[in-house]
């Protein structure tokens, strides 16, 4: 079923496609795919490039936001960065002892945050190639990790919970210290993805919800009105230093929720049911592919879904939706 908001442009058949990603400046992305390359296509479809180095799954791709840098990590367990003009290999990054979930750059320091299925996250300097920072504590596999801001990372696990944490940079400010400052147990099974838009996190997981978080780490200041706020509960770390707002939307899929993306006041979200669905205001469109899809990715009106069977590159064509009185 495609939902005639959604119009696909190309569908390309690839071995299951993992993980998706945009150049930040360039009209092309990359695809991690379940047999261990990346491969990278124009908007149109057109195949540039295939990284082969991998042994196993790539889970994970991420372009450095101002550059032609980008990096991936699976179940090899190593982390490479590569530079995507001249194709060269920069540098492994060794330190997890199981397959890597999630890898991320810090959008300003010389920094990557990778999550693992051995139940840590480490921040890497990729300036000086080193591991500065591993954090523990969640006690299933982390799916995902993230710079929530400039001093607070953000991650989700499959022990059913969302953890917040702070570096704590007395000694070095280069150097960070990590330690966990709140847990978030809002989902009832794993935690499969979380997204960051300012102030405002979604997660999904096994539980096949969305859920919308407002994250304020300085809460003497007064919570904003967001586009998806329809009711709350608020809780506050031990030290009152971070206010969580849970933001009640019910947006569900009919299988585990695999992938989500958030921008302003549009959610796009992927599932085992094989659904995208992208949500708007109070209003949402479906676009329907055979077998699961694992990764989602959009950029103004583009739209990637990768999936069992490949990907479909979407042009999604946004409704008159009702504003919010």
């Amino acid at each position: 079923m495609t939902n005639k908001k959604i119009n696909k442009l190309v569908s390309i058949s690839l071995p299951r496609v993992k993980s998706i990603d945009f150049h930040p400046h360039k009209s092309i992305f990359i695809a991690g795919l379940h047999t261990g390359l990346i491969k990278s296509y124009t908007y149109e479809g057109l195949h540039l490039y295939t990284f082969d180095f991998h042994e196993g799954s790539v889970r994970s791709v991420k372009f450095h936001p101002n550059s032609d840098f980008f990096i991936s990590g699976g179940d090899d367990k190593i982390i490479r960065m590569f530079n995507y003009t001249t194709k060269e290999l920069l540098h492994l990054f060794k330190g997890h002892a199981d397959f890597i979930r999630s890898v991320d750059f810090h959008p300003s320091k010389p920094w990557i945050i990778s999550s693992s299925d051995d139940q840590s996250i480490k921040i890497w300097n990729f300036l000086t190639k080193k591991l500065i920072a591993t954090a523990t504590g969640h006690s299933h596999y982390i799916m995902s990790a993230k710079f929530l801001n400039e001093k607070f990372i953000i991650s989700g696990s499959l022990d059913q919970t969302i953890r917040i944490w702070e570096f704590n940079q007395n000694k070095s400010k280069f150097v960070p210290d990590v330690i966990v400052k709140q847990i978030i147990q809002g989902h009832d099974r794993g935690v499969n993805c979380i997204e960051i838009d300012n102030d405002l996190v979604v997660s999904g997981g096994d539980d096949r919800e969305v859920k919308i978080w407002e994250i304020s780490t300085n809460i003497s200041n007064n919570v904003n009105d967001n586009a998806f706020n329809y009711g709350s509960s608020t809780l506050s770390s031990t030290d009152n230093s971070i206010s969580i707002k849970e933001i009640d939307n019910h947006f569900n899929h009919q299988g585990s929720i695999t992938s989500i993306k958030i921008h302003d006041d549009l959610i796009v979200s992927s599932g085992e049911d094989g659904y995208l669905i992208i949500y708007k205001n109070k209003s949402h469109s479906k676009y329907k592919v055979e077998g699961r899809i694992w990764s989602v990715a959009y950029k103004d009106n583009i739209y990637i879904c990768g999936h069992d069977n490949g990907l479909d590159i979407l042009e999604y064509k946004e409704p008159d939706f009702d504003k919010y009185n």
